[in-house]
């Protein structure tokens, strides 16, 4: 096969509707971190805990996404999780995304729905989530929905999701900004329902209401376009759960001790160079499941993740402290552009089977402490440890010589990419997937079976041109 790989897809921010929330599918609950999950066990659908501390945590994790809460320092922040202190609504930044964006997380999270007309009869975000944790007829703010594992069976949850927040967007790029939010959000499964969905109800199917308009077919059907040659009518079984403030877990069937487990660090972007559906569908939900970090601060990680960790080092030290790491039989990381240099240091620092930088590149204001950072860790390097890979775009100048920096002080191996009819931009992933070889590369060099030793001197220079 002809060797590969940019142009594309418009890699846009996903700062819209849905910033912050997967489906209310779950693996193991982790709201404060304690990823504990159950080996022996597939995700199933349930919400999170109804508690006030739960209820609270998703607001804060709501509103941080919708940069509502830029006033309020982490200690006070804090204080209202604890129930320590309350926040009024009128002293908040509640635009119409910020509104939107909490009430889905409240679905999403706890299964409860609030109307955008029902919200300002709170007087404080402290007796929403009070009265959300402990309604009561008497209680005289406004009703609030509790759906129950009956209700509304006919229509999957994605579905009756998009139903409910499509009428809610007042502008075109509000509704583009779902479209996206949705894109870094849904499984291949949940791709499919919407998808059909959507086509018997333009079909004008007795079983379905026709109440889409023309963009949404547009869109879906656009998605469904750039897979070019993945079988997205037969996807791949992941669920979905969010795990914390910018960090979801996507588990498909079979035991994790059977299983391993790829840590993916977005680009800034926060997605890997694609709609998640499409990533997704390129990785075997039987033999591996997915953790999702999001760079939510927009800068490569530098400031870690807003709301999980205020640093890139304060990051790794969460990832190490989860426990349901050790339930995999082995960890890979991967990570596009800017987490490129994460997957690295997560690999060395979390003793994963394999690292893997795709198109990785050092923040210009970073490159020389980040460059001694890895340095230094491939000194306390034990034989035998983790497996580094830096796949990039040989015509982009950039990109090479972070592959070439990195490859020299950690010994990872270089692969180098090339297409002899054009150039293949930053933008690796996506250019593979435009010209069809997207599953066969993640196949080959991410979700293969073999892990083969790199060299523990001399850095590997496997110029992969002409070949995958």
């Amino acid at each position: 096969m002809p060797a590969s790989c940019v142009a594309g897809y418009n890699n846009r921010s996903e700062s819209g509707v849905l910033a912050s929330f997967s489906w209310s599918t779950s693996c193991p609950d982790t709201r404060q971190g304690n990823w504990t999950a159950r080996p022996h066990a597939p995700c199933t659908s349930r919400a999170a805990p109804m508690t006030d501390a739960a209820i609270r945590q998703t607001i804060v994790d709501a509103l941080h996404f919708a940069n509502a809460l830029e006033g309020q320092s982490d200690r006070t922040l804090k204080a209202f999780i604890e129930s320590k202190l309350d926040l009024a609504l009128q002293d908040l930044d509640l635009n119409s995304l910020a509104t939107m964006e909490l009430l889905i997380a409240l679905e999403l999270e706890h299964s409860v729905t609030i109307t955008p007309e029902d919200l300002p009869g709170f007087a404080s975000l402290g007796g929403l989530a009070a009265y959300i944790a402990n309604p009561s007829p008497s209680d005289p703010q406004p009703s609030v929905a509790v759906r129950t594992a009956e209700a509304s069976t006919q229509s999957p949850h994605i579905v009756r999701l998009y139903r409910r927040v499509l009428p809610r967007c007042r502008t075109t790029n509000q509704v583009n900004q779902l479209h996206v939010a949705l894109e870094n959000r849904m499984t291949p499964v949940e791709f499919r329902y919407l998808h059909r969905c959507v086509a018997d109800a333009d079909n004008g199917d007795e079983d379905h209401e026709s109440q889409y308009p023309p963009t949404t077919r547009q869109w879906l059907d656009r998605l469904k376009q750039l897979a070019v040659d993945l079988p997205m009518d037969e996807p791949e079984p992941f669920t979905g759960k969010r795990v914390h403030t910018g960090a979801r877990h996507y588990c498909g069937p079979g035991n994790q001790a059977d299983k391993t487990l790829l840590i993916c660090f977005t680009t800034r972007a926060q997605r890997m160079m694609m709609p998640l559906p499409i990533f997704l569908q390129t990785i075997d939900a039987t033999r591996f499941d997915v953790l999702i970090i999001a760079d939510l601060a927009r800068d490569s990680f530098l400031s870690g993740v807003p709301g999980l960790a205020p640093s890139l080092d304060a990051l790794l030290g969460w990832l190490a402290t989860l426990d349901s790491l050790g339930n995999y039989r082995s960890i890979r990381t991967v990570g596009c552009s800017g987490g490129g240099y994460v997957a690295i240091r997560a690999a060395q620092a979390l003793d994963a089977e394999r690292g893997i930088s795709i198109a990785g590149r050092f923040e210009k204001a970073q490159h020389l402490q980040r460059w001694r950072k890895i340095r230094r860790l491939r000194h306390r390097r034990a034989p035998g440890s983790a497996r580094l890979v830096l796949i990039y775009a040989d015509d982009k100048p950039r990109d090479r010589k972070f592959a070439a920096a990195v490859a020299k002080v950690s010994g990872g191996e270089r692969l180098p990419l090339a297409f002899p009819d054009g150039e293949i931009g930053h933008l690796v992933l996506d250019e593979l997937r435009r010209r069809g070889l997207l599953g066969d590369f993640v196949r080959q060099h991410v979700c293969d079976h073999s892990n083969p030793p790199a060299s523990s001197e001399q850095p590997s220079e496997q110029s992969q041109r002409g070949t995958l």
